[in-house]
């Protein structure tokens, strides 16, 4: 019960004092549109009722691609690879393709981003939720 009480403290804690740096001045919440703040929350076994994992993030950013994608589980054969990507930003739209499944199809005038590389594909992924942020496998593996 104690180490609940200290995980929402320090939630509530980093809440009220967020802060940033633009090299000059310390930005307070509230001070500049352009400022983002993001909250990342992890609670570990002994901390949770049930001795569940559990973890948590916002993407508090203004111009951020905030849609989650399940991505499903998908057999490869012997020599295939997976494509690699330049992730060169998190606004909308985070990436256009078609090797994720179909809410990153193009749409309209998007156009099928190009590959800046490729790796070696395993036998079988499984599904997971895709987000600005890697977030969670079928099986519950998170990063």
């Amino acid at each position: 019960m104690e180490t609940r009480l200290w995980v929402v403290l320090l939630v509530c804690l980093v809440a009220v004092r967020t802060t940033a740096f633009d090299g000059e001045n310390e930005l307070f919440v509230g001070e500049n549109d352009e400022v983002d703040h993001c909250t990342a929350i992890t609670v570990g076994p002994k901390a949770s009722k049930d001795g569940s994992t559990m973890t948590t993030h916002t993407n508090d950013c203004h111009q951020c691609d905030h849609r989650v994608f399940r991505i499903p589980a998908q057999d490869h054969n012997d020599g295939d690879v997976r494509p690699v990507y330049m992730a060169e930003h998190m606004e909308y739209p985070r990436y256009v393709g078609y090797s994720r499944g179909v809410g990153y199809h193009p749409v309209g005038d998007q156009k099928a981003e190009e590959a800046i590389g490729s790796i070696p594909q395993v036998p079988h992924t499984y599904a997971y939720f895709d987000g600005s942020y890697g977030i969670m496998n079928e099986h519950q593996v998170a990063i």
